[in-house]
């Protein structure tokens, strides 16, 4: 003989496992639905549109700050080790230009080609909803963003020709045939990575 209880408690659990399951089904399509909602109406037709000068100087800015505050922590890491190995003699040294120099391109090349090459944006990027993608629109590839952090180092007063270009691209972006993109979308969690090939390309 069945137990009453057990045939309850299915019936109970049956409605409320298949409102989760569809709620859950539907969750997982909402994202890309209700993105472009979310965007402020004014925004939204910018978004997928390649990113004008200011915004991209003002990203650059804000990773320069990053890159700075980065270095003076490298300098008061290595005097903090000199002090402790040698505290009765300690006292702040100066760094030679040419080292000075050399440190600060590898910390600015590391962190412009790691955050492209893995999030696709720097945090000054995120900061501006702003992402660095190939001619597809895809992610850049590792070597590509190495090279791309680069040119910009070497060169970053080609960033401006970004305002004077018709499809608003840097020096680093015609050579190495990457553009900026507006993306609130994929700053907010909401849209997948552009992937829109760019007829400019």
């Amino acid at each position: 003989m069945r137990n009453p209880t057990n045939r309850t408690a299915t019936t109970s659990t049956g409605p409320t496992a298949a409102a989760r399951a569809s709620a859950g089904a539907s969750a997982g399509s909402v994202p890309g639905e209700i993105a472009p909602r979310l965007i402020p109406p004014d925004l939204r037709p910018y978004q997928g549109r390649p990113a004008g000068v200011v915004s991209r100087t003002l990203a650059c800015a804000i990773d320069l700050g990053i890159t700075a505050l980065t270095l003076v922590g490298v300098y008061l890491g290595v005097q903090g080790l000199r002090f402790l190995a040698h505290p009765a003699a300690f006292h702040f040294r100066s760094v030679p230009r040419t080292l000075s120099l050399i440190v600060a391109t590898v910390i600015v090349v590391s962190y412009l080609a790691g955050c492209w090459s893995i999030a696709g944006r720097t945090y000054g990027d995120h900061v501006l909803a702003l992402r660095v993608v190939d001619r597809a629109g895809r992610r850049m590839h590792p070597v590509r963003a190495l090279a791309r952090a680069l040119v910009c180092v070497v060169f970053p007063l080609g960033l401006f020709w970004s305002g004077l270009s018709p499809t608003r691209r840097s020096v680093a972006d015609i050579l190495l045939r990457t553009s900026v993109r507006y993306d609130w979308e994929s700053v907010r969690g909401l849209g997948p990575p552009l992937r829109s090939p760019d007829p400019a390309g």
